[in-house]
């Protein structure tokens, strides 16, 4: 009979854990076995289970560890168990092969179901590991919190407020500052204005006795802007 030892090494990776009590390694290997015996029978018609009596060791009627051939007789144990700790084994592939014996047809030898399956034993499959309970939803705030934060809210109210103050406060100081200035720059324009008014008639004065001459300073500045303005007169 072929060694199918790697359906029984994949078999073993679908539960989540191998590690049973001792008195239940044998239910164990027989989930196992069940399992990889289904898959196998699928492959090789001719590859089943081994009828077990009653107190035989046994899982469903069948033996826990081996398969059987039903052209040949022969069989094969394909699992074990080894101790952990003093209460508790571990389940693995321990592959021993069996001659042929006997003729068919071979009364003992089981053809694998669904049924034998089906049977429980203490392995867990991974697929029927759940994503465990919903989270417990957190408690609505009792009065008290609520009154907390409504407090909070108020203060952190009364700060944007006061903020908000501030800043019309600065935006009206600021007006207020332009204005000032503006203030200031027309004062001083009328007070250059009302200056040079009381200048001009002197400048006029200065620059029409210096025409003959040099007259430095503001006076010859504003003398010579005068001149050059002054329109031409004709000669004689």
């Amino acid at each position: 009979m072929q060694n199918f030892s790697a359906v029984y090494e994949q078999t073993l990776a679908e539960f989540q854990s191998l590690i049973v009590p001792n008195d239940q390694a044998d239910a164990a290997k027989g989930q196992v076995n069940t399992r990889a015996g289904l898959k196998i029978n699928a492959m090789d018609r001719s590859i089943g289970f081994i009828r077990k009596n009653p107190g035989q060791t046994q899982h469903a009627g069948v033996g826990v560890d081996t398969l059987m051939s039903n052209v040949d007789g022969s069989w094969d144990d394909y699992l074990t168990d080894v101790a952990v700790n003093a209460t508790s084994r571990r389940i693995k592939v321990a592959y021993t092969p069996h001659p042929a014996a006997g003729s068919p047809p071979y009364p003992d030898w089981v053809q694998p179901t669904a049924a034998h399956v089906a049977v429980p034993g203490p392995l867990q499959l991974k697929s029927d590991v759940g994503p465990g309970p919903d989270p417990t939803p957190e408690p609505p705030p009792s009065n008290d919190q609520y009154a907390e934060i409504i407090r909070k809210l108020d203060a952190q109210m009364q700060l944007i407020l006061g903020m908000d103050a501030k800043m019309n406060a600065l935006a009206v100081q600021s007006n207020n500052n332009t204005a000032a200035i503006q203030k200031q720059i027309h004062d001083l324009v009328e007070d250059v204005e009302e200056t040079m008014k009381q200048v001009l008639p002197v400048i006029a004065c200065r620059y029409s006795a210096g025409e003959g001459g040099a007259v430095s300073g503001l006076a010859g500045l504003l003398g010579g802007l005068l001149r050059r303005s002054k329109p031409p007169t004709n000669q004689p």
